[in-house]
C-alpha cells in the first residue's frame, strides 16, 4: 500500500430531492460495504448531516486515482445511479483531496 501521503482522499455530496430521502439512503448505504471492496479503497465512509437530513457526504480514500476511475465503472457505483436518477436535487458533488497536514 502507498504511503498515506500519496493517497487520494474524495468527498462526495449527494442530496435528495424532498420526499426521497430514505430512497437515496438506502441507496448510498447499499454503496459502501461493496465499495469497501474495491481495489485501492482504504476507507469508505457514509455520513448525513443531523441539520439537513436529506444531504449525505462520502468521504474516501483510495491508493490512486485509477482505483477511483475503476470504482466510478463498477456494477455497484453504475446501480447507484439508476436508483437515484430522478431523486437528487442536483448532481452528486465530488471533489478530489490531498492531505496537505
Amino acid at each position: 500500500m502507498k504511503s498515506t501521503n500519496q493517497t487520494v482522499f474524495v468527498s462526495a455530496k449527494v442530496l435528495a430531492k424532498p420526499g426521497f430521502t430514505e430512497k437515496v439512503r438506502a441507496a448510498c448505504l447499499a454503496l459502501v460495504e461493496p465499495s469497501r471492496r474495491d481495489r485501492g479503497c482504504i476507507s469508505y465512509e457514509l455520513f448525513q448531516s443531523a441539520s439537513e437530513p436529506e444531504l449525505f457526504l462520502f468521504f474516501e480514500e483510495w491508493e490512486t486515482m485509477e482505483d477511483i476511475e475503476n470504482h466510478l465503472d463498477e456494477p455497484h457505483s453504475l446501480e447507484f445511479d439508476r436508483a437515484t436518477e430522478g431523486m437528487l436535487r442536483e448532481d452528486e458533488e465530488i471533489v478530489f483531496l490531498k492531505r496537505i497536514s
